[in-house]
């Protein structure tokens, strides 16, 4: 999923002049009690894991899309820890991958023609 992301937001604000409107997400959810585990909960607990409420995540996505900005969400809060580099701001991320530019005096036209 990551790398779909990727992708496209890497499409968007390479190929796309007002690329840098749309906002992206990804969200990055680990265990949460949900009918896909329905039946293995014990399996987890063994391997000393726990559940969170499904609640957790919707609520992440809605203030996110509510922020209009773009993100990922890693659920738990705890995981985002895993996530290497990929856990820098997002436009920190752009600059390494050269899509967008640092340059304070660069201007972009809007035209709705």
């Amino acid at each position: 999923m990551l790398i779909w992301f990727s992708g496209l937001r890497n499409e968007l604000l390479s190929r796309y002049e007002n690329g840098f409107t749309v906002a992206t997400t990804s969200v990055h959810p680990s265990w949460h009690a949900t009918g896909i585990i329905k039946g293995f909960e014990g399996k987890l607990a063994e391997h000393g894991i726990v559940a969170d409420p499904p609640s957790n995540v919707a609520k992440a996505v809605v203030e996110q899309v509510l922020a209009h900005r773009s993100g990922q969400i890693y659920m738990p809060r705890s995981a985002e820890g895993q996530a290497g580099t990929r856990r820098l701001p997002i436009w920190l991320q752009d600059v390494f991958l050269g899509n967008v530019q640092l340059n304070p005096f660069r201007t972009r036209k809007f035209s709705f023609d």
